[in-house]
C-alpha cells in the first residue's frame, strides 16, 4: 500500500498487473525513498561507484516572492501575540 495509497491506485489494480510491473514499481518506490529529504538528491547522484560524481550539483540561491512574503509576515508583531496563529497565500481579486 506505500506504492498505492499515494497514487490512489486501487490495490486490485496494482495487483492485476504483472508480477515484472509490480517488481519495477516497488523498486522504484524503494530507489526514491532513499532521496534526501532536504535537498532531494539519492545518494547515488553523489557515488562514483553508482555512475555518479561528488561535483553532480552545485546549490544556488533561488528567491521565491510567496517564501519572502511568508517569512516577512512570520516576524511581523501580530504573530507574536497568541497562539494558534497560521499564515496561507491568499490569491488578490
Amino acid at each position: 500500500m506505500a506504492y498505492c495509497g499515494p497514487r490512489a491506485l486501487p490495490l486490485s489494480t496494482f495487483l492485476s498487473w504483472p508480477a515484472s510491473d509490480q517488481d519495477a514499481a516497488l523498486a522504484w518506490q524503494q530507489h526514491e525513498a532513499q532521496r534526501c529529504g532536504g535537498c532531494g538528491t539519492h545518494p547515488h547522484d553523489w557515488d562514483a561507484d553508482h555512475g555518479g560524481d561528488r561535483h553532480a550539483y552545485v546549490a544556488v540561491i533561488h528567491e521565491c516572492p510567496g517564501c519572502v512574503a511568508l517569512e516577512r509576515t512570520r516576524d511581523a508583531p501580530e504573530m507574536k501575540e497568541g497562539r494558534g496563529r497560521r499564515i496561507r497565500m491568499e490569491r488578490r481579486n
